[in-house]
């Protein structure tokens, strides 16, 4: 798998966003490819972090609860993995939410 998604279910100020980006930067390393942030109408944010390289399902459950996912998420995902469930890693997506990315210059551009 090469996609970790990580429900965040609030809109933090942007400086802590951007801070946000850093920290994955530095946990994931050379393995990051891109981060796009879809944001809902109501304002949540949902960070949808492609890697480069393809990691097995239990490292991308263990670092979706190390970036901040949502705990209640991380368990049932954690569950779902242990059975060998196929497609456990779902989060609500929705044509209505915006596209934000965040470009080398670790701005946020609406796409």
């Amino acid at each position: 798998m090469k996609t970790l998604k990580i429900d965040c279910d609030w809109c933090p100020p942007l400086e802590w966003v951007e801070a946000y980006v850093e920290m994955v930067r530095g946990v994931l390393g050379e393995n990051l490819k891109r981060i796009k942030i879809k944001m809902s109408r109501r304002g949540f944010l949902h960070f949808i972090i492609t890697l480069n390289e393809h990691v097995d399902d239990m490292t991308v459950c263990r670092l979706q609860f190390i970036l901040g996912d949502d705990r209640h998420r991380c368990r049932f995902n954690y569950a779902r993995v242990v059975c060998g469930m196929q497609g456990w890693n779902k989060l609500f997506t929705s044509s209505s939410f915006k596209t934000l990315e965040i470009g080398k210059d670790n701005k946020l551009h609406v796409r």
